[in-house]
């Protein structure tokens, strides 16, 4: 399929010493931008998932401190070991 572009005169020369530089043509040039680009959102997508599964883990955690008290589930667990 092939589009039109419009770019500014200083665009396509930069467009065209980027393209050059890396050995491929205008359009190869630009495909590969438009991978590129959509790479880089898929990555910032799941960063953004494990970001905010981690805060709800936090909050999960900060939910059971409060009803915990000062129960501390490490001593917990070394009484625990120690005792076998």
């Amino acid at each position: 399929m092939r589009i039109n572009l419009s770019l500014s005169s200083k665009d396509l020369e930069e467009l065209n010493k980027l393209s050059k530089h890396a050995g491929l043509t205008r359009s190869e040039f630009i495909r590969k931008l438009i991978e590129f680009y959509k790479a880089e959102a898929e990555i910032k997508r799941l960063e953004e998932a494990r970001r905010k599964e981690l805060a709800d883990a936090v909050r999960v955690q900060e939910r059971l401190s409060s009803i915990a008290g000062k129960w501390d589930g490490v001593s917990q667990i070394r009484k625990w070991r120690d005792s076998r």
